[in-house]
């Protein structure tokens, strides 16, 4: 028992320094003894070593790793106390306890949010490349000029409830889709009052035609948004009148500067635009009433119209629902009347409403007020005189400035008052809004009050926090985004407001629902000459826009890359249906002038020679010139016009020459230069270079002669289906010689065709050859000779002095015969060595000369064939020659 005693005592030693002697230990029973021992184990018990591969201990051992120690070092590293405490804790340190946690959750989180990190950076990094990637794509297949024919985008479209739905929209044909055909048909129709030199309205008409296909609510909107655009250039006016394009070009050049011809424009604009938030508020207000069935009678006036609108938003149970309106005056919210008639462009009616309560207006705190009105409303540009807005300021400093504090704290005050005073006073300009609900309830509400806060005409006396201006509008509106306004529609209304066209055109074209609309927007705003454009159309914007800024001064100006909308826009239709897609390219002429023009017009000729090459890109992927560049009358005179020559002055070609000058024979040469052979024949004969389709015709049968290609078919001849011709179309044929032949007898036949003696004599030379080495092949021997020697360039008498002539007048001929002499020589001389071998053989049957006599007349023809190629110094092969030789031995 000793024994037992001592080692007691001795165990209880062992965990003094855990367990401080203040406390008393805790007595376990042998259940609880005996969990915490397996719990202890199962905490510090080593896994078994895992072997190592003999494949990795190899690997090791050939690095000079001792593959025994690696494992047994690895073996001695105990994870399982990654997280334990480095010294051991009392089991009653509670704190120390929960310290050691609170490290412990601290590093695994930190190493958690690390391993986060990098999963998220690298799945932005592939996400981010792929983007470019796809971006890179897209541009360099646009600047490739690759065409998509059936494309599909899916839209976004809200639904009732504001969920999004897609809908797939498609590039089909052309014509298929109703609204793309009716806004082409108002291009078409602009094109042809510029070519006739008439007046056009684009607004009206693509406002007229957006009504009439208008499906949903979204199209309806655009039918608002045409309205906005005339108003803001027609200033309030329902309709702009027609005029010729460039009409507003230089005011909107002149809008940009701060003089007096620029602050006009802008403020016609600005007028324009309150005028159509004022009618569409206006036509909310009667809609909305009617749709709430109030009573106000069968011939209600708008003061009846005003009282319905506030009955219906403020009152309930015939008791008004807002505390702070003001019925001091009349006994009813005046200042909510008032307010709503001036947010309906009402003013006059408004006077009148101030007027009907004149008298009591004389003993209240605003019996200046009826004052201010009048004058506010008779000012051109809404402002007071500085006498009348100094009391108006010490009015609102006293007491009206102090009714809204912010949309939380309720109103002390009328907010409807504070909103009249605010407009008309411009009080504290730097806050352009009211901070009420109840006053401003919408978009077109906010972007109204802003608007009447504008003032474009500064004074000296105005002071710096004062100036409110479109342009800084415009930035305020900027500054807000796409996000802030929610959806693409309304984000383009705005832009409008603004004034900057060209940004609000390029941020609709983002939208793939309304880029067709944005598109034919486009087109009206250049026509009017409203659509800033970069000095080159050769500058490249960004792949996601269309846009490109410039800051001047302290506003941006944004241009417009009008060149490259089209050019995207008719991608999926500029090969099947190209007459549909011209009239687009022809707006471009807009921006162009003529080429022959002083040298100050450098910018719109740029824009011209842009056109020429748009249309010859066109051309490369044309399969059917008669209907864009026309075709030749069938007896040779003239030419039938197609749509680029019809229009021809609409991209500033002046006559018919420099038609074909610019466009016809450019583009049969870039077709010549890539290889397009019958596409550049068909244009050289569009542009009425004949001797040029010869040429060509000669240079591809020399190049198949030169080859041993196609041969001339000696049984069928073209000449009697070219002479039935009734089309002014080249009988081409998959046969460079057979085409030859027929060109060349189509042209003959028609005496308009003037035709160098010289190029045709060249493309009947390389004929013959094409016949006579067909007959050759074919066994027709004698008749292919004949044919040989009807070409007057070989001698048939080995007499020097004809060898000699011959010789010297091969100097004249045309190096595409010449390509072809050599070989045509050598299989000539073959066969008469053929037939000097029937001669000798004596059955050549159809021969009439005695046998001898014959053999000596071909052994006369080959020596006159082998000296005329002798003669032709640094024009034959050595292998020819060679061959040459060797017939010489056998035939002499």
């Amino acid at each position: 028992m000793t024994n037992l005693d001592q080692l007691l005592e001795q165990s209880k030693q062992l965990t003094t320094h855990i367990i401080s002697p203040l406390h008393q230990p805790i007595a376990r029973g042998l259940q609880q003894i005996e969990q915490q021992s397996k719990r202890l184990l199962k905490r510090t018990a080593q896994d078994e070593p895992i072997k190592m591969d003999n494949r990795a201990a190899f690997l090791l051992a050939n690095k000079g790793f001792d593959d025994r120690k690696v494992t047994d070092a690895l073996d001695r590293i105990d994870l399982s106390l990654t997280f334990e405490p480095l010294h051991g804790l009392p089991d009653t340190d509670i704190q120390g306890y929960l310290r050691n946690e609170h490290e412990n959750i601290i590093s695994s989180a930190i190493q958690e949010q690390k391993t986060r990190a990098v999963h998220d950076f690298e799945d932005r990094y592939h996400r981010k490349l792929q983007k470019d990637w796809v971006e890179a794509k897209q541009r360099i297949m646009q600047e490739l000029g690759y065409q998509q024919q059936d494309m599909e985008m899916e839209v976004e479209e809200p639904k009732q409830l504001g969920e999004p739905t897609k809908r797939v929209q498609r590039h089909g044909k052309f014509t298929s889709n109703p609204r793309l055909a009716g806004y082409s048909a108002v291009v078409q129709s602009i094109n042809d009052c510029r070519k006739a030199g008439r007046p056009f309205n684009p607004l009206n008409t693509f406002a007229a035609t957006c009504e009439q296909l208008a499906t949903d609510s979204q199209q309806q909107f655009m039918i608002r948004c045409w309205n906005l655009v005339i108003k803001m250039l027609s200033s309030r006016s329902q309709r702009l009148d027609p005029c010729y394009p460039g009409h507003f070009s230089k005011d909107y050049e002149q809008a940009l500067e701060k003089n007096e011809q620029g602050s006009a424009f802008r403020l016609k604009m600005v007028h324009g635009a309150r005028h159509w938030l004022e009618e569409n508020y206006t036509l909310w207000v009667r809609e909305h009433v009617r749709n709430q069935r109030y009573e106000i009678g069968g011939m209600p006036s708008v003061f009846d119209e005003v009282d319905a609108i506030i009955s219906l938003r403020f009152k309930r149970n015939n008791r008004y629902i807002i505390p702070w309106l003001d019925h001091k005056i009349g006994k009813f919210p005046f200042w909510a009347h008032l307010y709503t008639l001036v947010r309906m462009g009402l003013k006059d009616q408004g006077l009148e409403l101030i007027k009907r309560y004149a008298h009591e207006f004389e003993n209240s705190k605003e019996r200046m007020f009826p004052v201010y009105y009048e004058h506010w409303m008779n000012a051109e540009d809404s402002r007071l005189p500085k006498k009348e807005r100094d009391q108006l300021l010490a009015e609102w400093n006293a007491s009206i400035r102090d009714y809204v504090v912010d949309a939380k704290t309720p109103p002390k005050g009328d907010v409807f008052k504070y909103a009249l005073y605010k407009i008309i006073g411009r009080c504290e300009v730097n806050i352009r809004t009211v901070r009420n609900n109840d006053v401003i309830t919408s978009t077109e509400d906010y972007l109204w009050f802003n608007m009447m806060l504008l003032q474009e005409n500064q004074v000296k006396t105005d002071a710096p926090t004062d100036r409110f201006t479109l342009f800084d509008f415009s930035s305020k509106m900027q500054q807000f985004g796409l996000a802030h306004f929610k959806t693409s529609a309304t984000w383009f209304m705005v832009l409008l407001l603004c004034g900057e066209f060209e940004l609000a055109v390029g941020e609709l074209y983002k939208d793939p629902y309304f880029s067709l609309d944005a598109v034919h927007f486009a087109i009206a705003l250049s026509y009017y000459g409203v659509l800033r454009v970069p000095q080159t159309p050769r500058t490249i914007a960004s792949v996601q826009s269309l846009v490109s800024s410039e800051q001047v001064g302290t506003h941006k100006v944004h241009y417009f890359h009008y060149t490259r909308m089209i050019t995207k826009f008719i991608q999926p239709w500029a090969q099947s249906e190209v007459i549909h897609v011209l009239p687009y390219i022809y707006t471009i002429g807009i921006y162009g002038a003529p080429l022959s023009e002083a040298s100050d017009r450098q910018q719109q000729r740029e824009y011209t020679q842009f056109v020429y090459g748009f249309l010859r890109d066109i051309l490369k992927t044309c399969t059917d010139y008669s209907l864009v560049l026309g075709s030749v009358r069938a007896d040779g005179g003239g030419r039938i016009p197609g749509s680029i020559e019809t229009y021809k002055h609409l991209i500033h070609l002046k006559d018919d020459h420099e038609f074909v000058d610019q466009i016809v024979l450019v583009a049969a040469k870039d077709a010549e230069g890539d290889g397009r052979y019958r596409d550049s024949l068909q244009l050289y004969h569009l542009g009425f270079k004949y001797n040029s389709v010869l040429h060509l015709l000669s240079r591809r049968l020399g190049d198949t002669l030169a080859q041993h290609g196609m041969l001339y078919d000696a049984h069928h001849d073209k000449s009697k289906a070219v002479l039935q011709t009734s089309e002014g179309n080249l009988p081409l044929d998959a046969d460079p010689v057979a085409s030859a032949h027929a060109v060349l007898e189509f042209y003959k036949h028609r005496a308009s065709a003037q035709l160098d003696p010289k190029t045709v004599g060249t493309c009947e030379t390389l004929i013959a050859f094409a016949r006579f080495k067909a007959l050759i092949e074919a066994g027709q021997y004698e008749d292919g000779l004949t044919v040989f020697y009807q070409v007057d360039i070989f001698p048939t008498t080995s007499d020097f002095n004809a060898v000699t002539a011959k010789a010297n007048a091969f100097g004249q001929v045309d190096e595409l015969v010449a390509r072809v002499v050599p070989q045509s020589v050598l299989l000539a001389g073959d066969t008469l060595l053929k037939l000097y071998e029937l001669s000798k053989s004596g059955r050549q049957s159809m021969d009439k000369q005695p046998n001898e006599q014959r053999a000596k007349q071909l052994q006369d023809r080959f020596k006159a064939l082998h000296l005329f190629l002798g003669s032709l110094q640094y024009r034959v092969s050595s292998e020819i020659y060679a061959k040459m030789n060797r017939i010489d031995v056998l035939i002499g």
